[in-house]
């Protein structure tokens, strides 16, 4: 699922759905891409620290959620998948199918 244009609490919403519907359906790994985030510049000219607050809070949103007993890991992608923007999820087996 590509996460570009959605809102922090739609990202959120759209992420466990896509996860949970994924383990449902017996898949193993997903990839999530959350882009990198802009890179604004402040008054101060160094980085923004709110940038990137999708990438930053994915594995969090996971985690705490009610599927966190099924999820093995999460890593980021391969360059070809989209290195830092992506995340790879590794799902447990789904054992009622």
């Amino acid at each position: 699922i590509d996460l570009h244009g959605y809102s922090s609490t739609e990202a959120k919403i759209k992420s466990i759905e896509f996860t949970t519907k994924n383990f449902l359906l017996g898949l193993r790994l997903i990839l999530i891409i959350t882009g990198k985030g802009k890179n604004k510049k402040n008054d101060l000219n160094e980085k923004n620290k709110n940038n990137g607050v999708l990438r930053k809070s994915l594995k969090a949103w996971l985690y705490d959620s009610h599927m966190r007993p099924n999820i093995l890991g999460i890593i980021p992608s391969h360059i070809n998948h989209g290195g830092d923007g992506a995340f790879y999820v590794y799902l447990k087996n789904n054992k009622n199918l």
